[in-house]
């Protein structure tokens, strides 16, 4: 099927192209050896999965412009390629993105459904064993908002209150500065500037009343921050706001339901299959 797509556009391709050699100087009033329109095949994918316009997932076999087959760093055919997809994005969380991407590679290879939901609810289950910089998300953070109207930190600002409508990593990022000076560590350690690039993370119920806090993540973090986040990371909170939905968005797609634990365990004591 391989050899066989690839002759084929190759083929159409050639047809196209001296059907422009055609088009171009009657439409563009144009000499022909100035045309430079031209179609060129660029790939040849197994299988390909749209969650929607411009975001997909494809299994690339054969590549069209270098002319040669296409294969993982594991030596199998095919290599996973990913546009448009959140999972994909570096501002994502390290350990979502990685199994993200797995789970897709396995998915347009054809593993069967029930090893993918098995391997979905481990991740699930064993998400305390990740670390704070594994989960948290990279973003960049700017204290005015985008119009220039709002400054997110203005001088009158107390320490943990945030101005209405502040993005989460911006209360986040203030957060982490209200922290070293609550702390008195603001001329130990430099705060936060606007423009700054930074990790980011929920946190369960505190004492100082914060959704998120965020980390500069280049080892000058001081272990007081570190040490409360630890003590108060919403792992569970990381995993639904942002690996849940996406992949639920791809089973959706695929035409299945999101593997749940506690449903699979029902279905076998009851026997809802055979009911059904």
């Amino acid at each position: 099927m391989t050899k066989f797509t690839i002759d084929l556009v190759t083929e159409v391709a050639a047809k196209i192209n001296r059907f422009y050699q055609y088009m171009v100087p009657k439409v563009f009033n144009v000499a022909p050896e100035k045309n430079r329109i031209k179609i060129v095949p660029d790939v040849v994918a197994k299988k390909a999965l749209w969650v929607a316009k411009k975001n997909y997932a494809m299994l690339k076999v054969y590549d069209m412009e270098k002319r040669k087959p296409v294969t993982d760093k594991k030596g199998q055919e095919g290599k996973l390629e990913v546009k448009g997809i959140d999972t994909v994005r570096s501002s994502y969380p390290a350990s979502f993105r990685k199994f993200a991407g797995e789970i897709l590679d396995l998915l347009l290879r054809g593993t069967q459904r029930e090893v993918l939901d098995e391997k979905i609810m481990v991740f699930e289950e064993g998400i305390d064993k990740h670390s704070i910089f594994d989960l948290a998300k990279t973003s960049s953070v700017r204290f005015i908002s985008k119009s220039g109207e709002i400054n997110y930190n203005p001088g009158s600002r107390r320490p943990f209150q945030f101005i209405g409508g502040s993005p989460a990593q911006v209360r986040a990022a203030l957060a982490y500065n209200d922290f070293l000076k609550v702390w008195k560590l603001d001329k130990q350690i430099e705060k936060i500037e606007s423009g700054s690039k930074i990790k980011w993370i929920y946190l369960l119920p505190n004492d100082f009343n914060i959704e998120a806090l965020a980390m500069k993540a280049d080892d000058t973090d001081p272990d007081q921050i570190l040490d409360f986040i630890n003590n108060n990371v919403d792992r569970r909170k990381m995993y639904e706001r942002e690996l849940h939905g996406k992949l639920a968005e791809i089973w959706t797609v695929v035409g299945w339901h999101y593997p749940n634990r506690g449903s699979q365990l029902a279905s076998k004591v009851f026997n809802f299959d055979e009911v059904w």
